[in-house]
């Protein structure tokens, strides 16, 4: 497995309309398996063993697609929740309007 392989499969996730900033793929010396793991702020990271077949590494990829995707829906909703534009404070019968402003404007 070389990273000429990695960039095999992250074509195969492109094919499948799934973007780089949700997916990220690694080589481990220590997986027996492929391994998928999710988070907010990670996305999907699959964990690819490194002396494991590119084929084999293909048709599992394959076949996790439709997760893959479902996952990714999953993910970008709970990253706007992350930033809300509004809160609601019921107890309070309020509701706070928020607004992002970047780092670099603040200059």
């Amino acid at each position: 497995m070389t990273q000429s392989d990695l960039m095999v499969i992250y074509s195969l996730l492109s094919d499948h309309a799934i973007p780089d900033d949700f997916i990220s793929v690694r080589l481990s010396s220590r997986a027996k398996q492929l391994i998928f793991k999710s988070s907010l702020n990670k996305g999907i990271e699959i964990v690819v063993p490194h002396d494991a077949d590119i084929g084999w590494i293909m048709d599992g990829i394959e076949n996790k697609i439709s997760w893959v995707k479902s996952l990714q829906i999953k993910i970008a909703q709970g990253r706007k929740q992350l930033s809300p534009e509004k809160i609601n404070l019921k107890a309070l019968r309020e509701t706070w309007t928020i607004n992002y402003t970047e780092l670099s404007d603040l200059k």
